[in-house]
């Protein structure tokens, strides 16, 4: 009998209810048991079988770089690290007011391992995480680009709840990093939950980059309402290029930085911080010795 049901309840694909019963069945506790105690521990069996697949499944899905958990993390080295600080990501409840979470430092202080344990803390609170190291994600977007699946791809990844970006800014953009944005790839509804906005753009023409002015252009004017907005761009110091017509057009036009701004504000956005340019030697860069502690310094000042 007790194996007749067993059998039942797995045709149902309960699992977790098949396996609870029958250890109480070879413990023989069932006769000890009422039908109320009985049933509660059945339903209950079955409801962390079903979590615990979830949370395998979201944990697959995601593809941490490290199988790491909070409980793992080695608070007693010399890593400045504040334990209450992290502790209270712990509940994830930054992701319900879609927030972002910055971890920095020096190579090899665990930020990774870090990322990758809120990561997994997340999806044990039943969220849907996608981990990317951020080469491999501009790779791969590339590669959808090419092959007319690039909407496709960014859709899925705009169904996760937390995105963990690995390994951000530590190498440069260059040309085949950067994808260009057209008004068709973008609609005013990917900017959902986002608190600031920051376009840059090198100064071309006195103007931001066709693929930029494209992007500002798909954002519906009152749709950046509450949303804090900083415009940059990167420039050749006219002072060092002898062309009187060309001071002429800057002084008449200006750079990229201050148009973009204007246009964000159009849309609705709070100016963080005033548009800023920033030197570059040629057209090609480098940036020019002292501009990236200018570049920090200006970023530092849209920090609450």
């Amino acid at each position: 009998m007790h194996d007749q049901i067993k059998q039942n309840i797995l045709s149902l694909r309960m699992e977790g209810m098949a396996t609870l019963w029958q250890n109480l069945s070879e413990t023989h506790q069932l006769p000890h048991l009422s039908a109320e105690q009985l049933l509660q521990m059945l339903l209950q069996a079955e409801w962390e079988h079903r979590q615990g697949r979830k949370q395998d499944r979201l944990v697959r899905a995601a593809r941490f770089r490290y199988q790491s958990s909070l409980e793992e993390i080695d608070w007693h080295t010399s890593r400045n690290l504040d334990k209450n600080e992290l502790l209270q990501l712990s509940d994830c409840s930054f992701v319900k007011r879609a927030e972002n979470v910055l971890i920095t430092g020096p190579t090899g202080v665990g930020k990774s391992f870090i990322a990758s344990a809120i990561g997994h803390q997340a999806c044990h609170l039943g969220y849907k995480v996608v981990y990317f190291n951020m080469q491999k994600l501009f790779q791969k977007l590339r590669i959808a680009k090419a092959e007319g699946t690039y909407m496709k791809e960014m859709l899925r990844i705009e169904k996760q709840d937390l995105l963990i970006l690995d390994d951000f800014g530590i190498h440069p953009m260059d040309a085949n990093t950067r994808l260009e944005v057209k008004p068709e790839d973008f609609t005013s509804e990917d900017l959902t939950g986002i608190d600031l906005l920051v376009v840059g753009s090198p100064t071309q023409k006195f103007s931001p980059l066709k693929g930029i002015s494209g992007f500002l252009s798909a954002i519906r004017p009152g749709s950046l309402k509450n949303v804090k907005t900083a415009a940059f761009d990167t420039r050749i110091d006219i002072k060092k290029v002898n062309n009187r017509m060309l001071n002429f057009m800057v002084f008449l036009f200006g750079y990229a930085a201050r148009p973009i701004a204007a246009r964000l504000k159009t849309k609705g956005g709070i100016p963080a911080a005033p548009p800023a340019g920033f030197f570059v030697d040629d057209t090609k860069g480098p940036v020019s010795a002292g501009e990236i502690e200018k570049a920090r310094e200006w970023a530092r000042g849209m920090l609450p």
